[in-house]
């Protein structure tokens, strides 16, 4: 893995530990990749909402805690954040 891809990755566990008041050592990371998002919504678009037209670099991580995924996309300059619905 990368310096950049673990830092995202570093940067999600410690966000969903957070959200879920756990220890980062609860986390575990199933998968991460580089992925180009077809558009600005980063695999997550939200209904009604408008998007850049254009491919974005970006990551996927997905996590999980106590059985239960979590999937978490960045690209561009965005910090990784969690997708509850991907579209992508």
């Amino acid at each position: 893995m990368d310096p950049a891809q673990d830092q995202l990755v570093t940067a999600a566990v410690v966000a969903l530990a957070g959200t879920l008041g756990v220890d980062t050592s609860m986390v575990e990371v199933v998968s991460q990749e580089a992925v180009t998002w077809r558009d600005g919504s980063l695999g997550c678009a939200q209904p009604g909402m408008l998007y850049t037209q254009a491919l974005v670099e970006g990551s996927r991580v997905v996590l999980r805690v106590d059985g239960a995924d979590y999937e978490y996309h960045s690209g561009g300059h965005a910090e990784p954040f969690h997708c509850p619905a991907p579209t992508e």
